[in-house]
């Protein structure tokens, strides 16, 4: 596959992570994104593919901005959140209530560990079922991944989603976690004073009562892989892809070096 010459270091005017971090044509930032060409197409193919694009299924432009502003402020991007708020007034702009109830319910997660949660809360019990459901899906894959099991698919289909949907927000939910990962990355590569990512980013509820990684948890999901290998055969999962959650052929990177 032809790469893109380094002597070339023009970015992409269309790349969500280049405009985020104000990263200059010809910058060492931008000189290591071109090294990868691939990884940074296929990054900003996801992002038009959940935010940009049409989606394929019927979760709606204020359904993925809404989910994808709650995976923000569970990670305490305050980048993203800003920026996905924005994306949420412009298709709405009577959405400040919902930002608000979002950021507000994200430092007190709704997920089915802790079912006391803005159970109280009007502005909750304002929200559409479907947008709730999606809500708390992110709290559970954000939070706690190896938690997730059939249980949590049941919840989306009784919200009304179909299985297209359901797969539509996980990846929705997995690919905004992985996003941001790298937007804090580069960012630390560049120089950024922020404080250190492990004191912000992933599981917040290290407590384990009532959870443990059994048959239906992550560990399942390990040992599946493991036989696969042991007989012959092998499994490859994306790097934002949702533990617990299938991978569609079309999730897949194109190139062995995409991720």
């Amino acid at each position: 596959m032809t790469q893109t010459p380094l002597a070339s270091p023009r970015v992409a005017p269309a790349d969500m992570l280049n405009t985020l971090l104000g990263i200059a044509d010809g910058s060492p930032l931008a000189q290591l994104r071109l090294q990868r060409p691939e990884a940074t197409g296929h990054m900003q193919g996801s992002y038009d593919a959940l935010f940009s694009d049409t989606s394929a299924t019927a979760v709606s432009r204020t359904e993925r901005f809404a989910t994808a502003l709650r995976v923000a402020a569970l990670h305490a991007e305050p980048a993203f959140v800003a920026h996905f708020s924005k994306l949420l007034r412009a298709e709405d702009a009577t959405s400040d209530w919902l930002i608000a109830d979002i950021l507000t319910g994200a430092a007190a997660p709704s997920s089915a560990m802790l079912p006391s949660v803005e159970s109280s809360s009007p502005r909750s019990q304002a929200r559409p079922v479907r947008l709730q459901a999606m809500l708390t899906h992110a709290d559970l894959l954000v939070i706690r991944p190896a938690a997730a099991t059939p249980a949590a698919l049941a919840a989306l289909q009784q919200a009304g989603l179909t299985a297209p949907e359901i797969v539509t927000i996980s990846q929705l939910i997995a690919f905004t976690s992985f996003y941001i990962r790298v937007f804090v990355g580069l960012a630390l590569l560049g120089g950024s004073d922020r404080a250190a990512p492990s004191t912000k980013l992933g599981p917040r509820d290290a407590p384990n009562s009532g959870f443990t990684q059994g048959a239906t948890g992550l560990g399942a999901v390990d040992r599946a892989f493991r036989s696969r290998r042991r007989n012959g055969r092998t499994a490859r999962r994306p790097a934002w892809s949702a533990p617990g959650f299938p991978v569609l052929p079309a999730a897949r990177p194109r190139s062995s070096g995409a991720w």
